[in-house]
């Protein structure tokens, strides 16, 4: 008897003998009845691998802080990397979410490992939440995978990303530019003197209110 199973549909004998996965990736045995006109098999892949035979890199996350965040705050008690794809130019969405917690600064920040297939976004950002009483959270920019004109949405596919959190690309919140007049007004009248940020702030990348984040472009527009 070569199988086992409830039903005696695998087979302990299998194909990996002439398709070895690569990167130490362990080739399971092979459901004959579902796959095996196909002369298909899947690698159980290690972290960093996917593909049939393990032989694809996944894309890669290298986080850092620069030293000057690193001596201001040391310890974050919770952070997000936050993956934003712009679907059809206007409609944000969250493409991938790691929250990680009780983060010393001074060590490198966990590598993260995504399905190149899937890894498509525009921007990349990280919120630091410095205490309990830190509602919003401390946005800065960390990559941009974004080339599009006013007209052109953007369909890079980032791999490897190796990049450092710098307090320059920290993005605001919106009280930090508007008094509270403007404050009190209802979204959709407020956000017309949401220009005014990236003109009036030559080095502002972003900023935020309580839904949204905006972006200065190269033309010093949101």
């Amino acid at each position: 008897m070569n199988r086992f199973g409830p039903t005696c549909r695998i087979q302990t004998t299998h194909i990996c003998h002439e398709k070895t996965c690569q990167n130490n990736g362990a080739c399971p045995t092979l459901d004959v009845n579902a796959r095996a006109a196909l002369n298909q098999f899947e690698g159980a892949c290690p972290v960093g691998f996917v593909g049939l035979k393990c032989d694809k890199e996944t894309a890669r996350f290298y986080i850092h802080f620069e030293l000057k965040l690193i001596a201001k705050y040391r310890y974050i008690p919770l952070m997000i990397v936050r993956l934003i794809y712009i679907y059809q130019y206007i409609q944000p969405d969250d493409s991938y979410r790691r929250l990680l917690k009780n983060v010393q600064l001074e060590n490198p920040l966990p590598i993260f490992h995504r399905n190149r297939k899937l890894h498509q976004f525009d921007f990349a950002f990280i919120p630091l939440y410095i205490n309990a009483n830190d509602i919003y959270g401390r946005y800065y920019l960390i990559a941009s995978n974004n080339s599009r004109s006013s007209f052109q949405l953007a369909t890079n596919r980032a791999m490897h990303i190796n990049t450092t959190v710098i307090e320059r690309n920290r993005c605001p919140y919106i009280d930090h530019f508007f008094n509270e007049q403007i404050l009190n007004l209802v979204s959709l009248e407020r956000a017309k003197f949401y220009q005014e940020p990236c003109h009036n702030y030559s080095a502002l990348v972003c900023f935020h209110d309580d839904i949204f984040m905006y972006i200065c472009d190269r033309f010093r527009v949101t």
